[in-house]
């Protein structure tokens, strides 16, 4: 009902300007604007964009709504009094009929955690050892059927570490659970040897210095800005496979015309199955800017999955900002949401 009160209503405004003689031209070049500065290249950049109010002005109604969206400044301009009606009246419309997200399944959950500085600094590898035991207790114990961790909660996922969760993998899939969880993945590139040789290194000098500062001295990996890797989602358990993150933070993470950093994937998969369930996976940064949430609903998936490591921007307002866009993404294409968010 909301895409035909919308189509009904698109009919109803002056587009006539479209092709007639404009002063100020606004009602193609707003629109226009606001498309390029979406798409790549601009749209890697394109924080707070005007366009995550299509969620918030008319829930439900996916694409139409946000063209209609993105039409609306430039329809402002051009005839403000009917522009306006037409759209309050819309949006009350949307909102009447949609108020609220939809539910997340009772067969998911997503799990916060408070593991700190973990994939942002050199950490002790008994600690991670920690972190990767407490991840397969509350998975184990979950009743869920999917159970989601945030984004590079696993620091250093290779082979060595696939055997160590092989127990807690077997037992997953046992009881036809799903676990996902965040992971820092090494570069292909690298020798299997090498890598293998320092974890068992790395984690000897560990477990051998009981002190907390003599670990912190000689329990660290050295990973993450050294080389390249893959910031994703692990999955294990009922299901198997992994997900990229797309677009990395540029300069932060993603480095261009460099060999160190994570990769810009905008022509990686933007969805995973799980079971009977299409999730479209969003990754930190990527829940700032349009451009991956858009081009993962072509896929029509049946949940969002919204993940983030926000140690590095606890006490900002960037971890609310997040949340509250992937609400109104969700809200436009009428889905459900779940996160999972380290601090």
């Amino acid at each position: 009902m909301g895409l035909w009160l919308i189509a009904s209503a698109l009919l109803a405004l002056p587009w006539r300007w479209l092709w007639a003689p404009s002063s100020d031209g606004g009602l193609w070049r707003v629109p226009l604007g606001l498309l390029i500065s979406i798409i790549p290249p601009l749209g890697l950049i394109g924080w707070a964009s005007p366009a995550v109010a299509a969620g918030l002005l008319f829930p439900a109604t996916g694409y139409v709504g946000f063209a209609l969206t993105l039409c609306l400044p430039g329809c402002l301009a051009v005839a403000p009094k009917r522009t306006l009606v037409v759209a309050a009246t819309l949006a009350a419309v949307c909102n009447g009929l949609h108020p609220q997200l939809p539910n997340v399944p009772d067969d998911w959950q997503g799990i916060n955690t408070k593991y700190g500085a973990v994939a942002h600094d050199h950490l002790n590898l008994l600690r991670e050892y920690q972190i990767a035991e407490d991840i397969q207790s509350r998975s184990l114990a979950s009743p869920a059927r999917v159970i989601v961790f945030p984004e590079s909660v696993i620091p250093h996922w290779t082979s060595a570490t696939d055997l160590f969760w092989e127990h807690t993998i077997t037992t997953l899939k046992r009881h036809g659970k799903t676990v996902l969880f965040g992971a820092i993945i090494p570069a292909t590139s690298a020798p299997v040897e090498s890598r293998w040789a320092h974890d068992l290194t790395a984690s000897v000098a560990a477990l051998q210095n009981t002190t907390a500062n003599t670990g912190e001295s000689r329990g660290r990996s050295e990973r993450g800005s050294q080389g390249s890797y893959t910031n994703g989602i692990v999955m294990r358990g009922a299901e198997t496979g992994w997900f990229a993150q797309r677009v990395p933070v540029p300069l932060g993470m993603w480095r261009p015309f460099s060999n160190t950093g994570a990769p810009l994937k905008l022509a990686g998969p933007p969805v995973v199955s799980i079971g009977d369930d299409t999730a479209a996976i969003i990754i930190c940064y990527e829940q700032l800017i349009p451009w991956p949430v858009l081009t993962s609903f072509l896929e029509r998936p049946s949940i969002i999955v919204a993940v983030a490591n926000n140690f590095w921007v606890s006490g900002t307002p960037i971890p609310r900002v997040q949340q509250s866009t992937m609400r109104a993404w969700a809200r436009l294409f009428h889905l459900p949401v779940i996160f999972a968010a380290n601090s």
